[in-house]
């Protein structure tokens, strides 16, 4: 998976037009979540890429032959890139109701969430109220696959309050869930999880003060991700993102 993802990100227009990959740094931080995602990929398949921001996510789906329909509220220009492929299409979100979901129950074999569960409180939803939609929209035994959702015990995100809690980041969560968190969100959505995980305690998006000849820079890279890898898997407890994976039980 390595060379897929090196392959990837040197895909075309990905470094240029997305920020999540200004350098191989912070792009490296979505090592873990696409290496995921590609062991449910089927071409064969309908895929929604929830909350799809840019396409930063929708544009790995399409690389790897994925039939994908992008919702989101498409406020960057990005989104234009990737209507040309006869895979893709977008869907407008409402911005009076931006966790309904227009679609039609059992719709999508797989729904993805990349860094958006954790924000639809913000929006005036919360997070149950989306899984049962998610739920809905899945066809029976249909997978829901959520990334880069923070995780309770984030050390970078524990000192960073602790530090300037009146000066708040766009990294700093609102809320951040535990395990026991996700778990029980899942039942009750009639979701059951079928994996759960921690990854990434290094904090990447400061790499940004960086020249990029160093941040893109093979050996520097190499020797950060496995820092990274090294302490993420002797201190779980402390990493900044979790991830679950989970299926449709019941219709």
């Amino acid at each position: 998976m390595n060379n897929q993802f090196e392959e990837f990100l040197q895909h075309g227009y990905i470094l240029n037009n997305f920020y999540h990959f200004s350098n191989k740094i912070k792009a490296w931080q979505y090592y873990l979540p696409f290496t995921k995602a590609a062991n449910y990929i089927d071409p064969n398949t309908r895929a929604l890429d929830w909350g799809c921001g840019n396409g930063h996510f929708s544009s790995f789906l399409l690389h790897n032959k994925q039939m994908t329909t992008a919702f989101g509220f498409g406020e960057t220009s990005a989104i234009p890139l990737l209507t040309d492929n006869k895979l893709f299409n977008f869907v407008a979100a409402n911005t009076h109701e931006p966790t309904k979901l227009p679609f039609a129950d059992q719709t999508f074999d797989i729904v993805f969430s990349m860094g958006v569960l954790e924000h639809v409180h913000e929006s005036g939803g919360d997070q149950l109220s989306s899984l049962k939609e998610i739920h809905r929209i899945l066809k029976p035994h249909g997978y829901f696959l959520c990334f880069h959702f923070p995780y309770s015990g984030s050390l970078v995100e524990i000192i960073h309050n602790a530090i300037m809690p009146f000066k708040r980041k766009a990294y700093v969560h609102t809320r951040r869930f535990s395990q026991e968190d996700v778990l029980r969100l899942a039942s009750n959505s009639c979701l059951e999880v079928k994996e759960w995980g921690t990854y990434n305690i290094l904090p990447r998006n400061f790499t940004e003060i960086l020249p990029v000849s160093v941040t893109n820079n093979h050996f520097f890279v190499s020797v950060f991700n496995a820092v990274d890898t090294l302490i993420s898997q002797l201190f779980p407890f402390w990493c900044t993102q979790s991830y679950f994976i989970a299926q449709k039980i019941s219709s």
